[in-house]
């Protein structure tokens, strides 16, 4: 890099600085004390003083001279060394500003390319660069830079979250903590310049960049006219300066560190208010205020928060808050606030409201504070005294006056415009209703009738715009009032409609509320998305039948004019319940009319003359069409084609009938699932209730059989029989008594036999004799003992016990529990009631169900025709007529293939389908008509006959055939639709194939490895042939993987690529006879052959001509 620089002769780097400087122009002809610029803040402060971004202020005369367009290319040494990314949008006296890429390393950096004539100050910009290194969160980097009469430049840090001022124009409003953090890092970069001994004086958003949004941290940037200290008592005759954040002093080029304080209290207003005390006001106005009066901030409302503003705003310098007391007040105290003399004195203040006020901007808060008060201050007209005489600002005074005399009489209005004039920082506001966008929102939300009255009657919004030079409201009210003429017109058609009658006569009592919503329409362009969406929501197939409310729906309603979609959503209710009415008179004439038409074709086909003579006697066959010679028709073949021609318009009919069973059968539907759910639940409840029974009943049961146990053990010991006899008892206690002495006698016994035993072993004498008496007799007593107490009381006493407790738990009842057999008894009752009533619903479906049936067998009974289309070389193209109807397209879920599913109802309107597929006669024909697209091949087929489908054939091929065929006859030709092949292949059914499930049966092939003629596979009940297998046929749509999001009006379902596959259906010869079912789908590439592919083609019901009756 150092290389190319010096490429230029006259360089002065940071590398080099013993260049010689004498030549250097300075950029405020001031000698070497003059400092550097920088990247960001010339990019933004330009934009300021140009008008864009937050900078709203009148750009000073030296940032207009010199700007040159923002695009011109990099010198050739710097762009040997950069890619130039993009340049950004500023315009300013300096340089311009660039997004550059270091071309060896990929950096990205911005490029401050200065213009000729500007040379920054060198000392400062070495300055700064050191700041910025020991402080690399407070300064922008300076990574290179280099100053010559040639070329001047500097590479600069590149920050990609913008200044304060892009933060402030994004309308993101900054809490206190934010704010406080933001002061904090503004107040230390500028002491640490001070420290440095430089003055920045031109501290503003545009000039301080955002580092980090969260938390705030922010660099300064731009020392393009920044002043050491030491110099300070020279008068800097440089204005390139941003007045609006100049203090007082600066009109008389003093600078000391008070003058970026005083910038940085201008910076804190404009973030505590969101805009600027000086906003919109000229240079000249601005000089004005800055010389005689003090900077109004008695709009913040937190106290300690004026109180800093008001001390960093002091217009004596010297008395100017700085560093220590934005620390004090940081850290919560209060530091002292010296009143500023320089301007309490200098004008006389207007009293009003007990207060006093020195400015224009305080009053007229003031004034929009104190509506009433205000007007009557307004009608007084002794405002326009005050600022002739102690303001003497001739232009406001002549603003007022004009108010006062005659801009309008509504004193309201007036008060308003003045408030505007005087403050014109300040929103518009009406008796404490904002005038601003969303203000007037919130009044329309609020249903404000006066203050919409107000507004439109007095042209309020207009007027507004027109005299503050504000075009948004002008183009708001005219948006508004264009929408309320033309609502009233639309609403005057939809009234003078014979379908309406009086259900918009309220209209005239909600004209307020009309106008509140088209005025929320008119403001808001967010709102007009809203009303689109309600719009759509509103647009119901039943809303939309009515030929009044279709009429008004437009092709987009993204272009539609606001007052035509309200319109819309407000008669949206109105259309759909005409047509539901509608509807139910259609039905219940259709009903009548389907059963006699379905009588007359039975009687046709029967010979039954009394039912068909009597139906053409009667009167509802005239309101079923217009043909009235049918009467005067004598064979039963003549009344049986012009009957065919009647009951084309059957289906229609048919299809409100359907419509109706449709929705009849959800409601049912739904209504037996309920049912189902509650009557499951029911049943679970029951078997719990009866589990429980049964599970106490058998605890009962073993708790009996233990009772009985006990019982029969007890009655073993003869307890029952004492208790009987007291003879018994007594005995029982006498035995009780004897167990106690036999112990105490066997006591007795053991001592004595224990000193015979003694005596037997000392003395030797007969004690042995006595020994063994004694123990005979103690063994006999304990067998005698023993029988006595053979009967064990304490063990009765415990059977005793053990019975008392099992008997107080075992009612003497069956066991089963009364509370449960009644929520038993409770709970089958209501399922006998649900259970009716499903019946009910079912039998009430199973009746729709047979009507449905009768309905779709009334189409299917309607007489199919043949129509001849003559072809050259006399070649017929036989086209049966398909009455349109609803039918069940795709495989159910679960079953075949995925890409068949989901199954969905479609309905196709009435065509007219080939008999056959296209026949190589047919295509030869065709072949030879003049071409349309591209050229045809004449034999093109594989298989080779007249009477064989014709194949090899791509699908751009066969749409050339259509459009000859339809430039040939007159008529609309083209591919069938994948929706109405299948239609006419099912032809009414829903098994695998036309006549039934059976595989072999429905697709028999009828030669080996090749196409059979044309007639050859069975035709279906509309007389269609070889709809399964012989040969793949052609259909308009694009393949997609499944029918999720398929139309449902029978149209060709396509996308935006045109070459994508497109479908084919019907199976072919080759392939197994599970690939030719109905609901079967294949595809392939529009520029495909092969032998085994062909096409037949439709017309739609429109081009039907005379048809003849098979």
């Amino acid at each position: 890099m150092s290389q190319d620089i010096r490429d230029n002769d006259d360089f002065s780097t940071r590398r080099d600085s013993t260049k010689n400087e004498s030549s250097l122009t300075r950029r405020d002809n001031a000698d070497s004390k003059e400092a550097t610029g920088d990247t960001r803040g010339t990019r933004l402060d330009t934009q300021a003083n140009s008008g864009g971004g937050s900078g709203f202020y009148p750009p000073t005369t030296c940032d207009i001279d010199g700007i040159d367009d923002n695009s011109r290319p990099l010198p050739p040494t710097l762009e040997r060394l950069y890619r130039k990314i993009e340049s950004l949008s500023t315009k300013g006296a300096e340089a311009d500003l660039y997004v550059v890429e270091e071309r060896s390393s990929g950096n990205r950096y911005v490029l401050k390319h200065y213009r000729a004539g500007i040379i920054p100050k060198q000392e400062v910009t070495e300055s700064i660069q050191k700041l910025s290194r020991v402080h690399p969160e407070n300064f922008i980097q300076i990574i290179e830079y280099s100053y010559s009469s040639k070329l001047s430049y500097e590479i600069l840090e590149y920050l990609e979250e913008g200044s304060l001022a892009d933060l402030l124009d994004s309308d993101k409003i900054l809490n206190k903590w934010q704010i406080s953090d933001a002061l904090e890092h503004l107040s230390t970069a500028v002491n640490i310049l001070h420290e440095s001994g430089i003055v920045h004086r031109d501290l503003k958003p545009g000039n301080v960049l955002v580092r980090q949004r969260s938390p705030i941290k922010l660099s300064l940037i731009d020392f393009g006219i920044s002043s050491a200290l030491n110099d300070f008592s020279v008068v800097v005759t440089s204005t390139s300066r941003t007045l609006a954040y100049a203090p007082p002093e600066a009109m008389s080029g003093k600078v000391s560190p008070a003058f970026d304080f005083w910038s940085l209290g201008m910076i804190l207003v404009e973030l505590l208010t969101g805009t600027h005390p000086f906003k919109g006001l000229s240079d000249f106005s601005i000089n004005s205020h800055l010389i005689e009066k003090p900077v109004d901030v008695s709009h913040i409302q937190d106290e300690r928060w004026r109180k800093l503003c008001q001390g960093l705003l002091l217009r004596d310098s010297k008395k100017r808050w700085g560093e220590s007391e934005i620390k004090q007040w940081l850290a919560g105290e209060s530091p002292t606030l010296e009143v500023d003399k320089t301007s309490l004195h200098t004008i006389r203040p207007y009293k009003f409201c007990k207060e006093s006020y020195y400015t224009p901007q305080s009053l007229a808060v003031a004034l929009a504070e104190n509506w009433d008060d205000g007007v009557k201050r307004l009608i007084r007209e002794d405002i326009t005294p005050w600022i002739k005489d102690s303001l003497k600002d001739d232009d406001l005074f002549n603003d007022i006056k004009d108010i006062e005399e005659g801009i309008t009489d509504d004193p309201d209005l007036k008060l308003l415009l003045a408030i505007a004039k005087l403050n014109p920082t300040l929103a518009p506001t009406y008796r404490q209703h904002s005038l601003t966008e969303e203000g007037l929102l919130a009044i329309v939300d609020s249903g404000d009738t006066d203050t919409i009255h107000w507004l439109h009657n007095f042209q309020v919004l207009s007027v507004y715009g027109e005299q503050t030079q504000k075009l948004r409201y002008l183009e708001i009210d005219k948006a508004w009032r264009e929408s309320i003429t033309q609502a009233q017109e639309l609403l005057s058609k939809v009234q003078s409609s014979e379908e309406v009658t009086n259900d918009l006569g309220q209209w005239g009592q909600n004209t307020f509320s009309v106008r509140g919503n088209l005025l929320k329409y008119s403001v808001s362009e967010r709102q007009k998305i809203e009303l689109i969406k309600l719009v759509l929501q509103a647009l119901s197939p039943e809303a939309r039948e009515c030929k009044w409310f279709n009429s008004m729906v437009p092709e987009s309603l993204e272009d539609a004019p606001t007052s035509r979609l309200y319109i819309l959503f407000l008669t949206a209710p109105i259309a759909k319940h005409i047509t539901e009415k509608a509807h139910k008179q259609h039905v219940d004439t259709s009903l009548k009319i389907v059963t006699p038409i379905r009588e007359v074709l039975d009687s046709i086909e029967s010979g039954n003359k009394e039912v068909y003579e009597k139906f053409f006697s009667d009167t509802y066959l005239e309101k079923l069409t217009t043909i009235s010679a049918i009467k005067s028709k004598q064979s039963l073949i003549e009344r049986k084609e012009q009957l065919a021609a009647v009951v084309k318009e059957i289906p229609l009919v048919c299809e409100n009938i359907n419509s109706y069973l449709r929705k009849k059968e959800e409601e049912l539907v739904s209504k037996i699932r309920e049912f189902d759910i509650t009557i499951s639940s029911r049943d679970s409840k029951i078997r719990e209730r009866r589990q429980e029974i049964v599970r106490k009943n058998q605890e009962m049961s073993s708790r009996q059989a233990k009772l009985k146990e006990l019982r029969e053990e007890l009655a073993q010991t003869g307890y029952y029989k004492q208790k009987r006899d007291p003879q018994l008892q007594k005995s029982f206690s006498s035995q009780t008594f004897s167990k106690e002495i036999s112990i105490l006698v066997f006591v007795l016994l053991m001592p004595a036999m224990g000193i015979s035993l003694l005596v037997l072993l000392t003395l030797q004498t007969s004690a042995l004799f006595i020994f063994l008496v004694l123990l005979v007799v103690a063994v006999l007593f304990f067998l005698w003992c023993s029988t006595q107490l053979s009967l064990k009381p304490s063990r009765i006493e415990s059977l005793r016990h053990e019975i008392e407790a099992l008997s107080s738990i075992v009612p003497p009842s069956t066991g089963k529990s009364d509370s449960l057999q009644k929520d038993i008894d409770s709970l089958e009752s209501e399922l006998v009631d649900m259970r009716r009533n499903r019946s009910a619903c079912k039998k009430e479906l199973n009746d729709l169900a047979r009507v449905s049936n009768s309905v779709q067998a009334l189409i299917g009974s309607i007489p199919n025709s043949l129509r001849d289309e003559m072809l050259p070389g006399d070649i017929k193209l036989e086209l049966v007529f398909i009455h349109g109807n609803r039918f069940k397209m795709g495989s159910p879920l679960g079953q075949r293939c995925k890409n068949e599913q989901p199954p969905h109802d479609v309905m196709v309107q009435s065509l007219e389908m080939s008999q056959y597929p296209i026949t190589q006669a047919q295509w030869q024909a065709v072949a030879a008509l003049p071409q349309i697209v591209r050229s045809l091949s004449a034999n093109c087929s594989y298989h080779r006959g007249d009477n064989l489908p014709v194949d090899n054939v791509s699908w751009d091929e066969a749409i050339e055939f259509c459009k000859r065929l339809s430039a040939h006859a007159g008529k609309t030709y083209t591919l069938p639709s994948e929706a109405q092949w299948e239609y006419a292949c099912r032809a009414g059914t829903q098994t695998f194939y036309s006549s039934g499930d059976d595989i072999e049966a429905n697709c028999k092939h009828k030669g080996p490895e090749q196409t059979s003629p044309v007639n050859s596979y069975p035709k279906n009940s509309f007389g269609l042939y070889d709809m399964h297998g012989n040969i793949w046929e052609w259909c308009l749509d694009h393949w997609h993987d499944n029918y999720t999001g398929a139309p449902i009006d029978g149209s060709a379902w396509l996308t935006s690529q045109e070459r994508s596959a497109r479908l084919l259906r019907g199976g072919a010869y080759h392939v197994v006879p599970e690939n030719c079912r109905s609901a079967y789908r294949f595809s392939s590439k529009p520029d495909s052959r092969a032998s085994y592919i062909g096409f037949r083609i439709v017309c739609p019901i429109e081009e039907r001509s005379a048809v003849r009756v098979t």
